[in-house]
């Protein structure tokens, strides 16, 4: 395939936009798989079993069996969890971001069959969840897994797992530029540059042609044309942004909370699966509206066209689907945030303009436009990614008249989010875990380089049985402070140092009768041939050695490392990287 691509590609420029419209087409097909399982999924848990088994649409006594299909659908996944050994369990996200940063975009190819199946049952079955994280991760999954058969690594492949996210974003909403932003403002942590720009605008504009081709022109949601031209409603909607940055400060905290009491809890996870699936299936029961991704729910949100839509209506389904959606992926459930947080957004939206309507109602006050700008609004306050949102809105409405809401309270919500909780729904598993992100370029240029780079080969080692005079003489002639120690068939067995001998060099008495083999440290630190300069790294700075044996499999001597070199070459190589990196024609 590799070869086919470059015979009909004059450049490495076009080679890559070629294989980035690939990536794009490919997560274009993972939202359409993962459109038509969760909502085959949602056929067989409510229509078939719901409908046909416990006819729970006829009310009265019926009803209460809508309790089960979330618990039916925690049992569907036990086998699935098991199959892929716990990926994709709970909030699994982050973990692919850390993938992308840490592993330079080696994703775990499990974390595929997690999003598509574990996600899908999750949601079709009831589940507070969304399929927008699974997507990202489908795509990105995509992306790893052509560079694989392609043998693109480090860099490269990290840029393609890119293209895939953004891909499976633009596929979700039809709004390529909203899938741009989101790969570049949350899993590439605003890391904007104009290589990573152009491939995931191709990779996006490829995904999007694909599902309006085969799932039609309309967006996810389509509101109404609202306007948003009355300035003095501006400060309305400021207003709206500070009650959106205190809910979602709330929202975080919660949803920390409870996925930290379910890993605390002690009993078996396919317990705390089914338990969660119990609690959410109970809130469902009394308002079936939170259940699943709701996207129905939004529309009618955003159109507020349902005469339920009382302010105590709206209060309950804000504070019961915040909590449905913290059991559900904190007791262990697959999904993503992104829909809780539009659809919890799209509530208080709601709230506040039918507030805002009996309040003012000398104003021409439209609820659902409240609902359609704090969606946007919400997801920057709990993403912390608000460039994302407020485009999303764009591309979602098609109208510029919402820039000026949307921005403000957008803008207002992450400040006063951010003010209560510093960490934003995806960042705080990185602290929870001492992960550390803000490292991870020079993490993830260091684990791309192998040992051999920099390894020596006019090496000293010493033999067991040499004298300390021998020894001292050795040293006069060499540049290096310490030595491996080798056996008569070259393994290292041990190492000795300047510190080892310093307490005898006055003693000439003792040159002749103390051998190396008295006074070697048996336990010495050493790399393979393997390892990556990470190792090296990890090894220099912990243990504080100034020189490092490399060995190979039979602990036969190769040549060694020092501390300077280390330095010298890292320092160089990665200027020479991130300056590669300023143009495409590099990749």
């Amino acid at each position: 395939m590799k070869r086919l691509l470059k015979r009909f590609t004059s450049s490495t420029t076009t080679y890559f936009l070629l294989i980035a419209a690939v990536v794009g087409f490919l997560s274009g097909v993972g939202n359409f798989l993962l459109v038509t399982f969760t909502k085959g999924a949602h056929y067989l848990f409510f229509t078939i079993i719901g409908e046909g088994l416990f006819h729970i649409s006829q009310g009265g006594a019926n009803r209460f069996f809508i309790i089960l299909i979330p618990v039916l659908g925690s049992l569907t996944l036990i086998p699935v969890f098991n199959i892929l050994d716990g990926i994709g369990r709970g909030y699994s996200f982050p973990k692919f971001i850390a993938e992308v940063h840490l592993k330079m975009g080696k994703v775990n190819i499990k974390r595929l069959f997690a999003a598509l199946f574990a996600s899908s049952l999750c949601i079709g079955s009831g589940g507070s969840a969304g399929r927008e994280g699974p997507i990202a991760v489908i795509g990105g999954a995509i992306g790893s897994l052509l560079s694989k058969v392609l043998n693109l690594k480090g860099r490269r492949r990290q840029i393609l797992v890119g293209c895939g996210v953004a891909g499976g974003i633009a596929a979700t909403f039809n709004a390529p530029i909203t899938g741009v932003l989101f790969a570049e403002e949350i899993v590439f942590m605003g890391e904007m540059k104009l290589n990573t720009f152009s491939l995931f605008v191709i990779s996006s504009v490829a995904s999007t042609t694909f599902t309006r081709v085969f799932l039609g022109q309309e967006s996810i949601f389509k509101p109404p044309a609202y306007l948003f031209d009355s300035v003095y409603q501006l400060p309305l909607y400021g207003l709206l942004g500070v009650f959106v940055g205190m809910l979602a400060a709330f929202y975080k905290r919660s949803f920390f909370s409870i996925e930290d009491y379910f890993d605390a809890g002690k009993i078996d996870w396919k317990f705390k699966l089914v338990i969660g699936a119990f609690l959410v299936g109970l809130m469902g029961f009394f308002m079936p509206e939170i259940l699943s991704d709701g996207y129905d729910v939004i529309h009618d949100l955003i159109y507020f066209s349902n005469e339920k839509f009382t302010i105590i209506f709206l209060f309950f389904l804000l504070v019961l689907k915040i909590f449905a959606t913290d059991i559900t992926l904190g007791s262990g459930g697959s999904g993503g945030l992104f829909a809780p947080s539009l659809f919890i957004g799209a509530v208080l939206g709601a709230l506040c303009g039918a507030i805002y309507h009996q309040l003012f109602p000398n104003l021409i006050i439209e609820p659902g436009a409240y609902a359609v700008v704090a969606m946007g609004a919400f997801l920057a306050a709990s993403t912390h990614a608000p460039l994302t949102a407020i485009f999303l809105l764009l591309e979602l409405t098609s109208n510029y008249q919402v820039i000026l809401p949307i921005m403000l309270a957008s803008i207002i919500g992450t400040i006063v989010s951010m003010a209560f909780e510093q960490e934003s729904l995806d960042t705080r598993y990185f602290k929870k875990n001492k992960i550390p992100l803000e490292h991870a370029k020079e993490l993830m240029f260091l684990q791309s380089v192998n040992v051999k780079e920099i390894l020596r080969k006019d090496f000293f080692s010493v033999k067991r049985s040499m004298t300390l005079g021998e020894l001292i003489e050795l040293i006069k002639e060499s540049p290096f402070l310490s030595f491996p120690v080798v056996d008569e068939a070259n393994k290292v067995i041990g190492m000795i140092t300047l510190n080892d001998i310093k307490s005898f060099m006055f003693e000439s008495e003792l040159w002749k009768l103390v051998i190396v083999d008295d006074i070697k440290q048996e336990k010495f630190y050493y790399l393979t041939l393997n390892d990556d300069l990470s190792k090296a790294q990890e090894l220099f700075d912990f243990y504080d050695v100034e020189e490092l044996p490399v060995v190979d499999e039979n602990m036969i001597m190769q040549g060694i490392i020092t501390r300077h070199d280390f330095v010298n070459f890292t320092r160089k190589r990665f200027l020479v990287e991130q300056s590669h990196e300023s143009t495409i024609s590099e990749l």
